[in-house]
């Protein structure tokens, strides 16, 4: 490579071109399309974290509206005298109060009475799942050692309505007996209800139990069997996206130890990524085609001047001091065009000067020569000095 750029000053000026048009762009746009999917996935992540934060509002006021139902209910006298008795003579009026209380929570939750051997006597809506829980095992038998509400799963135990993903009990006491139970019952219809003026139709929402057991899933995430894998992921300490089109994002959330995760397709798949890179790519080379041309251009125009003065040049080094190299423009290559010419007319001014003094030196020379020559051989025949017969003279008379 350092010979190739050796070789000629035109190729390093060539390469220089090219470096200094296509660096900074090589840089502008690696760094204008990193800049590009961090400020997108910000924001998309922002959005996402709001969202999830309006979700976890909704699920916590939900569970703490119910919770207020449940504490009013097992305050009442009226209700533990009839759960602790065990008449029906009260019906009515155990309806009346439990409709009552539970009145702006109708269509958003479901309450429960039941006695103390964990049969349904009274209830705001039918489940389909029977009407009996037992005491001696899972939620009711968790609530009669607590005294605050609990929270199960009900896959936990196989405990409650066919349509129930989540139960919360709290046992109603008369002095330190447990004489019945509410319990509350939340169905797909009503954790739908709360989330669907919130999630969108490209994401979904996953409500996890403690033990990322899966609670409640949203419509496109049924049947993905996302709740084991997300928390494979996590026990691995791994990213739960697992480099797939989708970003997840947890909150937990409060009552009953409860987590959220929204799932939110990525801003930027990653066909789009190759797609912009491919894009990226063809406008590069269409740029460093560009450059070459113009890179090709400008040396070329300037070299042209720089090949003429070297061949005249070399004419003059073979002796021929007529070359001449035309001047085109005012830049510094047609000064030095002019200089050339000024320089090369000037030598073939001197060397014609040259040569004619030296003819006429040679002439003067010739001349004293001659001029020797006849001025001695006067002096040899000057009349009464005798004659001094020249070489071969006297020979030739003999």
């Amino acid at each position: 490579m350092r010979d190739f750029l050796n070789r000629s000053f035109r190729t390093k000026l060539l390469v220089s071109f090219l470096l200094i048009g296509m660096v900074p762009l090589l840089l502008c746009t690696v760094l204008m399309l990193g800049i590009f999917q961090s400020s997108l996935h910000r924001s998309v992540a922002d959005t996402a974290q709001t969202q999830l934060d309006a979700l976890c509002g909704d699920l916590d006021g939900l569970l703490d509206a119910c919770a207020q139902v449940m504490d009013r209910l097992r305050s009442s006298g009226r209700v533990r005298s009839a759960l602790d008795s065990g008449h029906t003579d009260m019906a009515q009026d155990i309806y009346s109060i439990l409709y009552d209380t539970a009145s702006p929570l109708l269509n958003d939750a479901a309450f429960s009475l039941l006695d103390a051997g964990g049969s349904r006597l009274y209830a705001t809506a039918s489940l389909s799942g029977g009407g009996c829980l037992s005491v001696d095992w899972g939620l009711l038998k968790a609530a009669r050692r607590s005294p605050d509400i609990v929270y199960r799963d009900v896959d936990d135990f196989g405990q409650g309505g066919a349509g129930s993903l989540l139960q919360a009990a709290c046992a109603v006491r008369e002095g330190e007996r447990v004489v019945g139970y509410v319990v509350l019952d939340l169905t797909q219809r009503h954790f739908e209800r709360l989330f669907e003026k919130r999630t969108g139709s490209a994401g979904g929402v996953l409500v996890l139990d403690a033990f990322w057991d899966e609670v409640y899933a949203s419509a496109s995430l049924r049947d993905a069997g996302l709740a084991p894998v997300l928390r494979e992921r996590l026990l691995a300490g791994l990213a739960l996206d697992g480099g797939g089109e989708y970003s997840y994002y947890v909150r937990p959330g409060g009552a009953g130890g409860l987590c959220l995760i929204l799932q939110q397709p990525k801003p930027l798949a990653g066909w789009v990524m190759r797609l912009l890179y491919l894009v990226a790519g063809v406008a590069i080379l269409l740029c460093l085609g560009l450059c070459a041309a113009v890179s090709m251009g400008m040396s070329r125009q300037l070299f042209a001047p720089i090949r003429a003065l070297n061949s005249a040049m070399e004419e003059v080094e073979g002796g021929n001091l007529d070359a001449r190299v035309e001047p085109r423009g005012a830049d510094e290559m047609a000064q030095l065009a002019g200089r050339f010419n000024r320089m090369t007319r000037r030598l073939e001014e001197n060397l014609h000067a040259y040569r004619i003094a030296l003819d006429n030196r040679d002439r003067e020379r010739l001349h004293a020569k001659l001029t020797y020559s006849s001025n001695r051989k006067r002096r040899i025949n000057l009349p009464g000095s005798g004659q001094i017969p020249l070489s071969g003279e006297g020979s030739a008379k003999g």
